[in-house]
């Protein structure tokens, strides 16, 4: 949100900037830095994750479909990825914009963890 001056946060939605980030295997991997919006839409498409030192460098965008936000713990949890598959998601070209090949990797990539990031995900349930 920070190219779009005009637009908000409702007050009476929680304001994901500067939330914790929470994996799936319970560690806390960065912070919101940003709000991405889909502006002909105004709804949240992304956030943007500043990894933790500790989790990786600079950042990557999360599709929101894919985050929870834990109102009571001031947190958004992802459940898709574990922490160390956060420094490996798709980075942007352009900080500012997304193409639609990015799009494409990034939600591909997070839906893929969805699946696919564990052993345990990866068997079948049956």
């Amino acid at each position: 949100m920070h190219t779009q001056p005009t637009f908000h946060v409702d007050d009476r939605d929680p304001d994901p900037r500067g939330m914790s980030v929470i994996s799936a295997d319970g560690h806390d991997v960065g912070k919101i830095a940003d709000i991405w919006i889909d502006i002909p839409e105004p709804m949240i498409t992304y956030v943007e994750l500043a990894l933790d030192p500790a989790h990786g460098t600079g950042n990557v965008l999360i599709p929101f479909a894919f985050a929870q936000v834990d109102k009571a713990n001031n947190a958004l949890k992802v459940p898709a990825l574990m922490a160390d598959q956060f420094a490996r998601a798709p980075r942007l070209k352009n900080a500012d914009t997304i193409t639609l090949l990015e799009e494409d990797k990034v939600c591909g990539y997070f839906g893929g963890g969805a699946l696919l990031a564990s052993a345990e995900r990866q068997e079948p349930l049956l």
